[in-house]
């Protein structure tokens, strides 16, 4: 009875302090939001043209607040998706590996020596209605993190930015990389198209005796002018100005005395204003050699702007823009090698999986076509099918005397941890990991070769393509239906890291979507060659060069433009499949493009002396 007791007491014992460490450790958790950082770059004397402000100082006063708002508390944390993190810490390693302070406090023109006190430690961004996070918008806080050097952003909002998108991550990169950021939630209506976000930074700066910076959304701060040292209060604005957008506010301190007003207060912010330029203004006065001094400061995005728009723009705005993106000026493109053991190596990667692992599965005709297109058309000395299925039949038995090889694989039931379902998406892992290690060229079973790929293109770390549907905002995607890469590529090792956020629900997020992302980020990792493929929806083909291949899907049965076979290196036959009895006798008498492939195939291997390829017996 005294053991059953014991042994009662000692498992309620255990019960109470499993729950204690529990809670105590939920408590903690609760408590913490991982974030990550940013920082770079070069300054001058400002000589720069005033502007009339009378009309934005009306608006303004009309809508004056006598009494300083009580500030709020700050949230420690905004917490985000997650699909963002990994590609936001390499923006992040690319700012700080460049050299954070490297140069000081410039994209343009000559350093000047900062010393502390000279330029506030605090930045204020106020965020205006309920809308998306855009590049442009991304670029001007760049501008102040890598100019400036605040201690502080604090980013003012209503309502956080949105991203229904997902290819709008900038606010996700930005909240997750500035360890500095503090993100200041309001109750304020901050409408956009007015002047209720400048209303209210003033009044934030106000507030703050050791006063502050405010640059509305996508105003660029290009460099910190001498004049910063002397001044108390200052701001650039475009002219004619009527709403808070486009603006640098420079304040040395807020309201230190009694007899000054609110309004007084802004009255003289705004009434001390010079000109912000656009980027076209910028380019004139840089290409016209004028001295960095009679540049302004404040440089005015009017947007849409994508990174594909700055990547190779050859203009003092494309390389500033670079330079805040990408923490480099010059052109980032990727680079042919020439060492002869760092080619792409000639050989061509299947991949066959089924639901059941050593399932025998029956080899198509278009499979076939596929291997022997990659053969004595794309000219590869050997070609691997990797599967976790045999393949078997008349159309396998007749590739045993080919360079065809095949390669029992596992499927790849998971990615870090998490579960993978779909065969496609195994695919799109277990491609990247092949080529990773043996490099060459990996093709989908239905894409045919119709020319050999040129030495130079078998010269860059990766070769890809675009795909033709316009999905939304999204400005391009890419299509691995048929890639080309040197073992160890670093664009494939970017795409396996960002499996990390895995959608085994969507079904082109991660496998086209999310590789353009990783090309907009890392162009040097992979080389566009619109060449590569053409791909085929429904009979209707979209040569990726030219100008119309983007396409809604509404507009996807409408006629394209027509090409050549040689005009490209493979046909992709997306949708639908081809039909698993076709033959070359039926391909003789078709018309459709398959059928025309087909026969360009036959007379290819006819001229070859590949008779018994074609012979219907075996």
């Amino acid at each position: 009875m005294r053991i059953k007791n014991f042994m009662l007491k000692y498992a309620v014992m255990c019960i109470f302090s499993f729950v204690a460490v529990e809670f105590l450790a939920s408590r903690i958790l609760s408590f913490t939001c991982v974030r990550t950082n940013f920082n770079e770059l070069k300054p001058n004397a400002l000589n720069v043209k005033r502007v009339n402000s009378s009309v934005l100082l009306d608006s303004i006063k009309r809508r004056t607040y006598f009494t300083l708002p009580p500030k709020q508390p700050a949230e420690l944390c905004v917490q985000t998706e997650k699909r963002s993190l990994r590609l936001s810490r390499d923006v992040l390693d690319r700012v700080l590996d460049e050299g954070f302070g490297v140069r000081d406090s410039s994209l343009i023109g000559e350093d000047i020596e900062l010393e502390p006190g000279d330029v506030p430690t605090v930045a204020h961004y106020v965020w205006c209605g309920s809308k998306m996070f855009m590049f442009e918008d991304y670029l001007g806080l760049l501008s102040v993190v890598r100019v400036a050097k605040p201690l502080k952003i604090v980013f003012h909002y209503n309502s956080v930015p949105s991203d229904p998108t997902r290819y709008h991550t900038w606010f996700e990169e930005m909240s997750q990389s500035l360890p500095n950021l503090v993100m200041q939630h309001t109750d304020r209506v901050l409408g956009c198209n007015s002047t209720d976000a400048l209303d209210y930074a003033l009044e934030q700066l106000a507030a703050s005796s050791h006063g502050g910076l405010y640059f509305g959304e996508r105003a660029v701060l290009t460099y910190v002018p001498a004049q910063w040292k002397v001044v108390d209060r200052i701001t650039y604005t475009l002219p004619g100005a009527r709403s808070s957008e486009q603006k640098i506010v420079f304040v040395r301190t807020g309201i230190t005395d009694k007899d000054t007003t609110l309004e007084k207060f802004k009255s003289d912010v705004i009434n001390a204003s010079y000109e912000c330029v656009s980027s076209e203004r910028l380019n004139e006065a840089m290409r016209s050699s004028l001295k960095s001094e009679s540049l302004s400061p404040c440089l005015a995005l009017t947007g849409p702007l994508y990174p594909e728009h700055i990547l190779n723009d050859s203009s003092p705005f494309g390389k500033l823009a670079r330079m805040l993106y990408y923490g480099k000026s010059e052109n980032l493109n990727a680079v042919q090698t020439q060492n002869p053991d760092e080619v792409i190596p000639s050989i061509s990667h299947f991949i066959t999986l089924d639901g059941e692992d050593n399932k025998v599965v029956n080899w198509t005709f278009s499979n076939y076509a596929s291997i022997l297109s990659a053969l004595y058309i794309g000219g590869f000395q050997r070609v691997y099918v990797h599967g976790n299925q045999i393949p078997a039949g008349e159309w396998w038995d007749r590739l045993s005397q080919e360079n065809v090889r095949f390669i029992r694989i596992d499927r790849a039931d998971t990615v870090f941890m998490n579960r993978v379902k779909v065969l496609a998406h195994q695919s799109d892992i277990l491609r990247s990991y092949i080529l990773l290690k043996y490099g060459g060229v990996y093709q989908d079973k239905d894409v045919f070769w119709t020319s050999p790929p040129p030495d130079h293109v078998m010269r860059y770390p990766a070769v890809i393509c675009y795909d033709w549907p316009w999905y939304d905002v999204w400005p391009r995607s890419i299509n691995l239906g048929i890639m080309m890469a040197r073992r160890g590529s670093t664009f494939l090792r970017r795409f396996l890291d960002h499996l990390w956020y895995h959608e085994d629900s969507s079904w082109g997020f991660n496998g086209i979507m999310m590789p353009y992302k990783i090309y907009e980020r890392h162009p040097d990792t992979a080389y566009i060659y619109t060449r590569l493929q053409v791909i085929c929806f429904y009979n209707i083909c979209h040569p990726a060069w030219h100008k119309d291949y983007l396409r809604k899907f509404d507009d996807s049965m409408k006629p394209t433009q027509p090409f050549n076979f040689n005009d490209t290196l493979t046909l992709h036959f997306t949708v639908p499949k081809i039909l698993p009895n076709t033959t070359f006798e039926t391909i003789r008498k078709g018309s459709d493009v398959f059928a025309k492939f087909g026969q360009f195939l036959i007379e290819k291997l006819e001229k070859a002396g590949k008779w018994h390829l074609l012979d219907r017996k075996l």
